[in-house]
């Protein structure tokens, strides 16, 4: 393999660490936001809720999906926080050892290091979309909650 292009291998190098900085700040991202939504749903279901069952009213279907919703939302909120593979970088051993035992050039290794973190970018991609849809699920989940608990209140 030609060891000429180094410019060109760094600069795919660069950009391979790039998109996996920014795949570990949506990781952030979607977990905080998670967990913001939960919270938001814990205040709808202490306030909202709180109103719903006062006077030790009975329990109404709105009461009982408003709860359930809430019981949802917690669940999506522990599969975005579930731990999951991610791989944001390369074992440095494993470079080492393309130098060494090898003998591979720099031009080599920054062309093998980008296809590498290229790949483990795409397996990243995969889990990182599903939590991206769980958190879309969390906000659907949190108008639920409010709107049964909304409405639980204009029929007492």
């Amino acid at each position: 393999m030609a060891t000429g292009g180094d410019d060109r291998y760094a600069l795919a190098l660069e950009e391979a660490r790039r998109s996996l900085d920014q795949q570990k700040d949506d990781l952030k991202a979607v977990r905080d936001r998670t967990a913001a939504t939960v919270g938001l749903g814990g205040l709808a279901a202490t306030f909202l809720g709180g109103l719903a069952l006062r006077d030790e009213a009975p329990l109404s279907g709105w009461t009982i999906l408003g709860a359930g919703a809430f019981v949802a939302l917690v669940i999506l909120m522990v599969l975005t926080h579930r731990t999951y593979t991610f791989v944001f970088s390369q074992d440095a051993a494993e470079i080492i050892l393309w130098a060494e035992h090898y003998k591979a050039g720099l031009a080599e290794m920054q062309r093998d290091l980008a296809l590498w973190l290229f790949s483990q970018f795409l397996k990243n991609r995969r889990t990182l979309s599903c939590l991206w849809r769980a958190y879309q699920a969390a906000i659907v989940t949190l108008l639920v909650q409010l709107l049964a608990l909304s409405l639980d209140l204009r029929g007492r």
